[in-house]
Parts: structure tokens; C-alpha cells; sequence
């Protein structure tokens, strides 16, 4: 049996609660595998307050179908974490975190040591919990569907992106340390040592990021790009699980990896 449906929507903030926990719904439903058959029709149309006092039959009939799983897989706990962890530049405990593991799948994934790893705050949605952590928790934070690439890319277009983050604003960077005065970039080590704009340097980051999103146009000159074809959002929730399994819980410091004078 096909069941459709026409979402109507232009940001989150507008948005009914019901249909936002419909989009919620259907990116677990496309993710997990729940559902079969679902066609999403879609199209332009002037979204009013008409809308607030129209019946939702066709939703209210496809969430009341789903929603039971759904809210036992979002429930689900995956691990615990040592502290509440925010997202904010120009260094956070979440973003740290999130740029550390990149790093670490990114190298576990190549068979070998990956040099740098960027990410973009945009991309990180909400705050990690103290205490336990869930499946939906993970969803709440890192809410796109973003591929992992490993890039080899030269120095001197490295320096360019920092350059352009020194000016623009910061974004999280992982095995890295970046001393930034009067938007300028002052100094950047890699693994502790300074950066050679000659080097080719492997580097973990997001398809969206390196075909231009948030401006991060530069990583497109990459010599060479592997798709890892994995969703960091999956690699996340792999590494807070493997830790629990092992009895630990994720934790995450400052470590002045950006300065600001």
C-alpha cells in the first residue's frame, strides 16, 4: 500500500510541532529502514496561517503507524557521557569532540594517520548530554546526512582556509593549533609542527563542505578525494557505543587548539 503525503514547511521556526515531528520521523524512517513504500510529493505553495487550524488526517495517520518504533529506536541508549558538552566558536567541548572522532574514524578508516580534521558549526545542532546518551540525542545534534571524505590537499591551500576562517569566523579543526591577531593568522601547527604550505596533508572532512558549503570552497582543490561513504553522524554513534561496550564514557577538554588575541 503506497501512502503520500505533502509536507508544508519553510523553516523549523514556522513550522507546526506536528509537522516537524512528521520531517523528524521520516528521516528515521529513511534511515533505519522502517518504512516501505512512502512517496513524498512535493512543490511550491504559499504557507500562511491557514494552515494552524486545517485537519492533518493523512500525518496524523502515518505518524500514529510509525510512531511507536520510532520512539523506541530514538530511546535507545548508545553510551554516557562524563559531561554536558555545547557547540560554540571559537573552541567548545562539543565541537573538540566532534573534530577528535572525525580524526580518529577518519584514520581507522584509511589504515593509517590522518593529519587534520574540519568540521563546521553549523553542523552541530544541539548539546550532548550528561549522563546517558541516545540514539535520538545523536539525531538532535548531528541532524544532516553528511558523507566523511579524506582529502590530500596541499599546505598552501590550507592556509588559505584558515586565512579565510581568520577573517569570516572559526571553525572547529581537530589535531591542530591556530593563533589568530586582528583576523589574521598568526601561526598554525598540525600535529604539532608547523605548517609546510608545500605538504600534501591528509585531511577528514564533510562532502558538503568540500564542494563549498560554509564557504570551504578551497578543500575542492584537493589532489585526491576518498568517499568514505559513511555519515559522520554514523561514525559518531559507533564510537560512543564501541567506548561503552568497553565500560567507558565519552568525555572531551579545551585544549587552546584556537587562540584568539
Amino acid at each position: 500500500m503506497t501512502e503520500k503525503s505533502i509536507i508544508f514547511a519553510e523553516n523549523i521556526e514556522c513550522m507546526s510541532r506536528k509537522n516537524f515531528f512528521f520531517t523528524i520521523l521520516l528521516c528515521f524512517l529513511c534511515h533505519y529502514g522502517v518504512a516501505q513504500n512512502i512517496n513524498i510529493e512535493t512543490g511550491y505553495y504559499t504557507i500562511d496561517d491557514r494552515y494552524d487550524t486545517l485537519p492533518h488526517n493523512a500525518i496524523d495517520t502515518i505518524i500514529n503507524k510509525y510512531k511507536p518504533e520510532v520512539d523506541q529506536k530514538v530511546a535507545k541508549k548508545i553510551g554516557e557521557s562524563e559531561l554536558e558538552m555545547s557547540a560554540y566558536m571559537p573552541e567548545s567541548l562539543l565541537s573538540n569532540f566532534s573534530t577528535d572522532v572525525l580524526l580518529k574514524k577518519g584514520a581507522d578508516f584509511l589504515g593509517e594517520k590522518v593529519d587534520l580534521s574540519i568540521l563546521n558549526i553549523g553542523g552541530i545542532r544541539a548539546t550532548m548530554p550528561k549522563g546517558d546518551v541516545t540514539l535520538g540525542n545523536i539525531f538532535e545534534i548531528y541532524p544532516f546526512d553528511n558523507i566523511v571524505d579524506i582529502l590530500y590537499i596541499k599546505g598552501s591551500y590550507l592556509k588559505e582556509l584558515f586565512d579565510f576562517f581568520a577573517k569570516k569566523g572559526m571553525q572547529p579543526i581537530g589535531n591542530a593549533r591556530l593563533k589568530v591577531r586582528d583576523k589574521k593568522i598568526e601561526e598554525v601547527l598540525i600535529g604539532g609542527e608547523l605548517l609546510d604550505e608545500t605538504k600534501i596533508y591528509k585531511v577528514a572532512t564533510l562532502n558538503y563542505l568540500r564542494t563549498g558549503g560554509d564557504g570551504m570552497g578551497i578543500l575542492n582543490n584537493a589532489e585526491k578525494v576518498i568517499n568514505t561513504r559513511r555519515q559522520f553522524r554514523d561514525m559518531i554513534q559507533d564510537y560512543i557505543s564501541d567506548k561503552y561496550n568497553l565500560g567507558e564514557k565519552i568525555n572531551s577538554t579545551l585544549d587552546n587548539r584556537v587562540i584568539i588575541y
